[in-house]
């Protein structure tokens, strides 16, 4: 079929010059309009191109058309996508025709035969344009005006420092004193109480005494999007109470099936059974072991005690916000889930040390063999709270910092510390806080590798989006197939940013442990330039787009 008898979807927005007397053979038999990109049913139909896109691929129904063939109850008039075929005929003859310029409403006066269509498109002064530095559309004629005068992405120099700041940015963020990007030598009254004439700095010291000074509800984490001065935040918790209640409800709602699904079938057995496995096993070492028996009983206590609040919590509004809120004290009260996580690897070391004295010991008698197999018992134990912990932690995160937009923008804190160690290979890798594609679907980390990884190593920094596993990937479509951007934010101009583009595919769910399923960049940033470029106060912010593609279930076969 040749190029000039199929009309791209550009040329098809044109206009016939003389549509009143277009013969009716010319006409789609089920729309009336001109029969664009014709297609002939088996029974005689002519079919304009949309109207075949509108019908099954493969399952017949009854032809759209309007002529008496359609009308025939002799006539096979069951049709679809596959049934119709190509119109060469009509096809050529349309295309002959005399159309006005898709943009006559832009200002363009030229006719020509409709083959020709992207040929004068290509040409066209009154075509749109795409501005490479903004993506904004505008007329071709119009795009160098464009460029030098409007463009939100052109250089402009700051009147204060004279440097050139992206246009778009310039208020927004150059000269802003909220802006962690503000100009130096720039100098504005307070945005909040009017007062004084300060630059950034002396802004952020007098933040601190500003009485007109936003401050987020207590409950912005959960989506109270409230702000005002802290004079009036106690009036807006008092009348607000109600609504506040509502988001704890459906933002602990999320990880509800998660806190009872622990509650039935992992903590309360291992409160009751594992932990109390743990202090038998540590009491059966003697000894040198009375030290680490004492740590096994404290750990049992602080164990059941954890246990027995996650036990409490129910899909409840009230029981909710109580257990929560009473869960925090008490993480409180022994430093925090990193404290505790401390706690128990520095027993698990212990254990194992002493594991390994035993063994390297004459360890042939009766008591050093039981005192060997208790330690190893427990150092099991151990490592199997560790892993509980790691799961509790999980959960804490998803409820307090997970987003549900598919959208995630990291700030990786104490950057130098972090990239020490990495050289050094403790950890190899960061992982950002879960987030999901949208509620109830897929979930992600980030994982940043501050020293390169396969063969990137002490020049790149390697990024990927990591799917874990998610409490609802049993209705999720499988596979799955995502578009991945990671973009680097620089603090200072966003068209510094560095950005990379990946596509994470996964024909089924992850495993519990399961960090193969990923979308990699290997060499996302050169070290020395997002050391030099990017490192702001000693951290860095990584924002992460994912957008899955429509599964293949849910697509609909095209006949073009």
């Amino acid at each position: 079929m040749s190029a000039g008898i199929v009309l791209s979807t550009r040329a098809l927005a044109a206009s016939l010059v003389d549509e009143r007397s277009l013969p009716g053979h010319l006409r789609c038999s089920s729309c009336s309009r001109p029969v664009t990109n014709s297609f002939q049913t088996p029974h005689g139909c002519r079919l304009c191109q949309s109207c075949v896109d509108s019908l099954p691929a493969t399952d017949k129904v009854r032809c759209p058309g309007k002529s008496d063939a359609c009308k025939d109850p002799d006539e096979e008039i069951d049709i679809c996508q596959s049934s119709c075929f190509p119109d060469i005929a009509s096809r050529r003859e349309l295309t002959k025709l005399k159309v006005f310029c898709p943009n006559k409403s832009e200002g363009c006066r030229a006719e020509f035969p409709w083959r020709q269509a992207d040929a004068h498109l290509a040409d066209c002064e009154f075509e749109k344009v795409k501005c490479e530095m903004c993506g904004e559309a505008t007329l071709k004629r119009e795009l160098d005006e464009h460029k030098s005068s409007a463009c939100r992405r052109r250089l402009v120099n700051c009147d204060d420092c004279k440097i050139k700041v992206v246009a778009g940015a310039m208020d927004s963020e150059h000269k802003n004193l909220q802006s962690m990007s503000c100009c130096r030598e720039f100098r504005d009254p307070c945005p909040h109480c009017r007062e004084g004439n300060f630059n950034r700095q002396a802004f952020l010291s007098h933040l601190s005494q500003c009485p007109q000074k936003p401050t987020p509800c207590r409950f912005a984490h959960l989506g109270c999007d409230f702000v005002a001065p802290a004079a009036e935040m106690a009036a807006h918790c008092s009348e607000a109470a109600d609504r506040h209640l509502q988001l704890i409800d459906a933002k602990l709602r999320v990880s509800s099936a998660s806190a009872q699904h622990s509650t039935a079938s992992g903590f309360p057995g291992a409160a009751a059974g594992g932990a109390g496995a743990a202090v038998d096993g540590a009491s059966a070492v003697t000894g040198s072991g009375e030290a680490v028996s004492k740590e096994m009983k404290d750990l049992e206590r602080r164990a059941m005690n954890i246990f027995s609040k996650f036990k409490g919590l129910q899909p409840n509004i009230a029981t909710w916000a109580l257990s929560t809120m009473s869960l925090e004290d008490f993480i409180k009260s022994f430093g925090g889930l990193q404290g505790f996580k401390t706690m128990l690897k520095n027993m698990d070391d212990k254990l194992r040390q002493m594991e390994a004295a035993e063994r390297s010991g004459a360890g042939t008698t009766g008591a050093s063999a039981a005192s060997a197999a208790a330690a190893s018992a427990s150092s099991a134990e151990v490592s199997r709270l560790i892993e509980q912990m790691r799961a509790i932690e999980l959960r804490f995160e998803t409820l307090e910092q997970t987003s549900f937009d598919g959208c995630l923008t990291w700030k990786v804190l104490g950057f130098a510390a972090r990239r020490r160690e990495a050289k050094s290979g403790s950890p190899v890798s960061l992982f950002s806080p879960p987030f999901m594609s949208k509620r109830y679907g897929y979930m992600f980390r980030v994982r940043l590798f501050l020293n390169g990884q396969e063969g990137a190593e002490g020049s790149h920094v390697t990024i990927q989006l990591v799917l874990i596993q998610s409490e609802y990937e049993d209705v999720q479509d499988w596979p799955l197939v995502a578009d991945v951007t990671f973009r680097l934010l620089h603090p200072r101009t966003r068209s510094d940013d560095v950005v990379a583009k990946a596509t994470l595919s996964a024909q089924k769910p992850p495993a519990a442990s399961d960090l193969s399923i990923n979308a990699s960049v290997t060499r996302f940033v050169r070290i020395d330039i997002l050391e030099e470029k990017f490192v702001r106060n000693d951290s860095i912010y990584i924002e992460t787009e994912v957008e899955p593609r429509p599964s293949e279930a849910n697509r609909r076969g095209r006949r073009r």
